[in-house]
């Protein structure tokens, strides 16, 4: 997540954090943090939600080839670029150059792994989402 850590004396100046809950209650979003439905902004109003075969990220899969990843993200400016991240290394750029954009991307996770999207406006705000996670 993301926090303002960044001593400038106003609340969410470096950094936003938001929070896949399913109301807007002291319990639910405290269980969406505690499970990683999260994903954070350098301060940007970013929505970018990530799922891999119907599960929100932040989830934990079984390992196993042909998993879909599905991605959506709105922003202020247009998106320069979005990336899909697996175990630290780049696995697709899509170049959108508009607003929002979604997409749905198919790849192998036989072995465990992590995956992630970042997404990049083209004033260089940016948002990431919480990884997910693929074991045996």
């Amino acid at each position: 997540c993301c926090n303002s850590d960044g001593h400038k004396g106003k609340s969410g100046i470096n950094g936003l954090t938001a929070v896949y809950a399913p109301e807007l209650t002291k319990e639910a979003v405290l269980d969406a943090i505690r499970n990683c439905r999260v994903y954070g902004t350098t301060n940007a109003r970013i929505r970018l939600l990530v799922t891999v075969d119907g599960e929100l990220m932040g989830s934990t899969l079984k390992c196993g080839s042909g998993k879909t990843l599905h991605l959506e993200v709105a922003g202020e400016e247009k998106f320069k670029a979005v990336e899909i991240i697996k175990n630290g290394k780049l696995i697709k750029r899509f170049r959108p150059m508009s607003i929002d954009f979604s997409a749905d991307f198919e790849f192998d996770a036989s072995a465990p792994a992590y995956c992630y999207v970042r997404a990049v406006q083209i004033d260089n705000e940016m948002a990431w989402s919480s990884p997910v996670w693929f074991e045996y």
